[in-house]
């Protein structure tokens, strides 16, 4: 069977398809160079928080965990949202999110669940410890 594709394309072209007229937000610039025009459009505001919505304290967390967090007090939004998902669940997850919006500490609270459930805790006499013979974590993560 034959396909006709010019049957298929639009009688005007890819023209019918486009905006002719584009708004972009208040606080936009624009700069003209040599063939190429550069814009910058401002990040939006971040939403208000939701009435019931908190970040969760690092100190909520296992003690042992604290030193993987360098001093932070407290997940950020995007952390605390998949915080359960993330270090309370065995269950995959996928988190598409920004640069900068906190994935690679969604991705340390997955290891450190895995870590915990190998974890021997420790006394006042003997440290806590994990048990690691027995199990691997897989990190990948793309090349900048």
């Amino acid at each position: 069977r034959t396909v006709d594709l010019d049957a298929l394309a639009f009688a005007h072209g890819a023209h019918t398809m486009s905006n002719e007229q584009t708004v972009l937000p208040p606080g936009t610039e624009r700069a003209d160079g040599r063939g190429y025009q550069t814009v910058v459009v401002p990040a939006p505001a971040k939403p208000p928080a939701a009435r019931d919505e908190r970040t969760v304290p690092i100190a909520e967390m296992p003690e042992w965990t604290h030193a993987a967090f360098g001093g932070v007090k407290a997940l950020n939004r995007v952390q605390s949202r998949v915080y359960d998902a993330a270090f309370r669940s065995p269950e995959n997850m996928l988190v598409c999110a920004p640069t900068g919006a906190g994935k690679t500490n969604v991705a340390m609270m997955t290891v450190l669940r895995e870590i915990g459930q190998h974890y021997v805790a420790g006394s006042a006499v003997r440290p806590g410890y994990v048990m690691k013979d027995n199990w691997k974590i897989v990190y990948v993560a793309p090349m900048k």
